[in-house]
């Protein structure tokens, strides 16, 4: 049943909001990712045992055109022996629970900058 009263609802501006959220969506996750890889360099950086200091000093995250993240020790020297530290102490593996707990809140923390 109506009550005789009316109103035309325009979409024009939510279509707009939703355009520009859709194209600062992408970026927003990228960013988001590139923080929880740092945040999973510094942690594998803290982590990893001091040989000589090149291992800790090698640990950094990349951001690919993908939108990924690649957290590794970088370097001529380490590659012989990051693999052999990694089995021994498995250092790594608190790069990528630093990197997983930092994602949710850094991609939250991207999305509130574009207004979602």
């Amino acid at each position: 049943m109506s009550d005789g009263i009316s109103f035309i609802f325009n979409k024009s501006g939510f279509d707009r909001q939703i355009a520009n959220l859709l194209k600062a969506t992408p970026g927003a996750r990228d960013r988001a990712v590139a923080a929880a890889g740092e945040a999973g360099a510094r942690a594998g950086r803290m982590a990893a045992p001091v040989l000589t200091g090149r291992l800790r000093d090698s640990i950094t995250s990349r951001t690919g055109r993908d939108g990924s993240a690649n957290v590794g020790p970088r370097g001529d020297p380490v590659y012989l022996y990051a693999k052999k530290e990694e089995a021994r102490k498995a250092y790594m593996e608190a790069a990528r629970a630093a990197a997983e707990a930092a994602i949710g809140p850094a991609f939250e923390a991207e999305m509130r900058k574009i207004g979602a």
